[in-house]
């Protein structure tokens, strides 16, 4: 081989995986180099997440949280805060609620529920399954109590209307 080439081989065999900087020399680190000179977020460095800033949580809210066995209601649910399209979404209760109809929308879901007769009393989960195979759980989002106990859902109001006024 010859020596010129073999030279050249040599000084790049010992400069790869290095990096140097013309504004940033070996002394300027000393001195505190401003690492977003070169391009760099300085706070990436000490082990944070450097990744994109992340969306905001999913908050829903399900309304009305409660019904009386062998009730068939109407119900909503909200997305109250981040980033969801719920227009292709499915509610998925685990106990005896059934989903009759629902009418979805980017921010809620309308539905109409019906609770069995002899349902089990006590909290229900709601799944909500999105079309891209990820789910949200709404951990205890819907409690069954028992005939007359005065917890009926259809007693429930939005808050959006005074009950005493009929127009």
């Amino acid at each position: 081989m010859n020596k010129s080439i073999a030279l050249t081989l040599a000084v790049l065999s010992m400069s790869v995986g290095c990096v140097y900087y013309e504004d940033c020399g070996a002394e300027d680190w000393e001195e505190g180099c401003e690492l977003d000179e070169l391009g760099f977020d300085d706070e990436c460095l000490d082990g944070e997440d450097c990744e994109e800033d992340e969306a905001a949580p999913i908050e829903l809210s399900f309304a009305p949280g409660h019904a009386e066995q062998g009730e068939t209601i109407p119900a909503i649910l909200t997305l109250e805060g981040g980033e969801l399209d719920l227009s292709q979404a499915t509610l998925v209760f685990y106990g005896p609620v059934d989903v009759l109809a629902s009418v979805n929308e980017a921010g809620q879901i309308t539905t109409i529920l019906t609770i069995a007769e002899d349902a089990a009393l006590g909290p229900v989960d709601l799944v909500l399954e999105l079309p891209n195979g990820t789910a949200e759980l709404l951990p205890a989002a819907f409690e069954i109590f028992a005939t007359e106990s005065g917890n009926s859902g259809s007693d429930w109001t939005d808050g959006s209307a005074d009950d005493d006024e009929c127009e």
